[in-house]
């Protein structure tokens, strides 16, 4: 098929009779538009604007797909074809990455203003931001959180992927100052 349409096939011998039969070349769906790259865990919807169609997923246990929708939804590192099937049985592919989220962030959750701690991956070349840096601060490359004033921060770390884990950091705020006297003789109390 060349080109949506009817036509005839001929078969002639040199004798010249022959046989013709009518074939109809249908149409592909127009190609499938969206992210090609989706992080395990997360989904995102492709689409084509050819109606009509279902589609299908070469590896479900890599990423699945809506069969109305086109909602993919990574599952696993890995790569599919994710395909747009006509009733005619005309198609038209495109092929997912699932890329993988970074370990879990470990340390500490609670913090007190002015306190820190040292947040970790055991996956390697990422970087950290916070949602809320006025409420807690970390360093980009080292994971250092600086609690800064009372509240609750996301703290993430993100692969070039653009794939994160996250972590959620409460601030606490110090009690008020402690006033009184600032001396006082041995046996004697004061308030």
């Amino acid at each position: 098929g060349v080109t949506a349409g009817a036509d005839t096939i001929r078969y002639t011998l040199a004798t010249g009779c022959g046989v013709i039969k009518a074939i109809t070349v249908n149409p592909v769906p127009l190609p499938i538009t969206g992210a090609s790259n989706i992080c395990a865990g997360s989904s995102a919807t492709l689409t084509t604007t050819t109606s009509g169609g279902v589609w299908s997923s070469s590896n479900t246990g890599i990423a699945t797909v809506g069969s109305l929708t086109g909602n993919v939804t990574g599952i696993a590192a890995g790569t599919a074809t994710i395909s747009y099937t006509l009733p005619t049985g005309c198609y038209v592919t495109r092929g997912v990455t699932i890329d993988p989220l970074p370990a879990a962030i470990t340390g500490g959750s609670t913090l007190c203003v002015a306190g820190s701690a040292v947040l970790t991956s055991s996956t390697t070349g990422g970087v950290w931001s916070s949602s809320y840096p006025s409420i807690a601060s970390v360093g980009s490359a080292s994971g250092l959180v600086t609690a800064v004033a009372a509240g609750t921060a996301t703290i993430f770390y993100t692969l070039p992927t653009g794939c994160n884990a996250s972590k959620n950091i409460t601030v606490n705020p110090l009690p008020g100052s402690i006033s009184g006297v600032m001396a006082i003789c041995s046996g004697n109390t004061t308030m």
